[in-house]
């Protein structure tokens, strides 16, 4: 077992060459701060009741990481759900999160969110879906020539959720 240095706090360019020798960034804020700004490349595994079943799906055991977080406290629990699962090589986490990231001059990401109901909307005229989906890096998408509407009315099923 690789031993843990989670509780090493990393520079912002300490984090650039361990992600460029392979380390990865797991992100473990809430999923609309990690939508506001994210280092680029990053995973976002939030310290919720799907945390296990996401790092292990997500993460390699052989695979050095690197924690990004709001405090302490979460690196450390993190670092230990982690040892638990066989993934113990965590070089440190960012200090300072994504805030001292930002104010060193590195790059960020963010993601789009869209509210459940302006979604429904946007595939009842899935151009505009689309249209975002392209925008955000997404290619090779097809578009249903008037929309769900269409679908709908040539008699094909359509799955609801309760």
């Amino acid at each position: 077992m690789v031993e843990s240095a989670a509780h090493q706090p990393l520079t912002p360019e300490q984090i650039q060459k361990l992600t460029e020798k392979g380390a990865v960034v797991i992100d473990i804020r809430e999923p609309e701060e990690f939508a506001e700004a994210h280092i680029p490349g990053a995973l976002n595994v939030n310290l919720d009741h799907e945390f296990t079943h996401c790092a292990t799906a997500l993460l390699q055991p052989s695979s050095p990481l690197v924690i990004m977080a709001d405090d302490i406290d979460e690196v450390n629990l993190a670092a230990t759900k982690l040892a638990r699962l066989g993934i113990a090589d965590v070089k440190g986490f960012g200090g300072g999160g994504i805030y001292a990231w930002q104010q060193a001059g590195m790059p960020v990401e963010s993601v789009v969110q869209v509210l459940v109901h302006d979604l429904h909307e946007m595939i009842a005229h899935d151009h505009l879906l689309l249209s975002i989906l392209t925008r955000n890096g997404f290619h090779k998408l097809s578009s249903i020539a008037g929309g769900m509407s269409s679908w709908i009315e040539a008699g094909y099923e359509v799955e609801e959720s309760e």
